[in-house]
């Protein structure tokens, strides 16, 4: 089985309802902001600060929404030992369904950039998705880690969304240097730097207990 075949039957496997509504929320929450809102209106801002703070609040969260379900996908369906005796790596399942979640997310900003650029008009995309990717690769490597580990789809969305929310209503007073928001609503006592070096370790690490849990489990160590 080549790459791209394999890359396709993962995708086959996961996709749904599951991966499909998280991924169109955040076009159809922009597309709404834009017929919602005119620029005519002295109390609405700017459409490019509008759709940076569509970004910027709603692609770290429906980003790991989309992904919640994707290592949990055998145990919910009951092939998990099934899948364990196909004689692939430890990591493959792994990078395939990382792989997976990358796809669905640029295919969001994909939908999203283009939405806009028909609607309102081109703009540049990068200069948001620069301040905002970080936070989007910890939220999404978060979700990945916890569905690895509890296999659970609700369970992992009802994480992503709790530490989503629980950032947003404190401002960070929690999670401190992973603040998901800086650029949206900056701390003063918060480094850019250190904050987006931060969230992009952390990524790093989920991924990382990610696999190491999917080797435990597989070498059969938790029975």
């Amino acid at each position: 089985m080549t790459i791209l075949h394999k890359l396709y039957y993962e995708y086959r496997l996961t996709s749904g309802v599951a991966i499909w509504l998280p991924t169109l929320l955040l076009p159809a929450f922009a597309i709404f902001n834009w017929w919602l809102f005119s620029e005519d209106n002295p109390y609405t801002m700017p459409m490019f600060e509008r759709i940076t703070m569509i970004f910027e609040l709603g692609l770290p969260l429906t980003a790991a929404l989309a992904v919640a379900h994707l290592m949990g996908i055998e145990r919910e369906q009951n092939f998990d030992e099934l899948r364990h005796t196909m004689p692939e790596a430890t990591w493959e399942i792994l990078a395939y369904r990382i792989a997976v979640a990358i796809i669905m997310t640029l295919i969001s900003i994909g939908i999203t950039a283009a939405s806009m650029a028909i609607l309102w008009e081109p703009f540049d995309l990068w200069s948001i998705l620069e301040n905002v990717l970080p936070a989007v690769s910890f939220m999404v490597a978060m979700s990945i880690a916890v569905n690895t580990v509890v296999g659970n789809y609700w369970v992992s969305s009802a994480a992503v969304v709790g530490y989503w929310l629980i950032d947003f209503n404190t401002g960070g007073a929690y999670t401190r240097g992973l603040y998901l928001f800086q650029s949206y609503r900056p701390r003063p006592d918060l480094n850019a730097t250190i904050n987006i070096s931060l969230l992009l370790v952390m990524a790093l690490v989920c991924v990382t207990l990610a696999l190491l849990w999917r080797y435990v489990e597989r070498k059969g160590l938790l029975n």
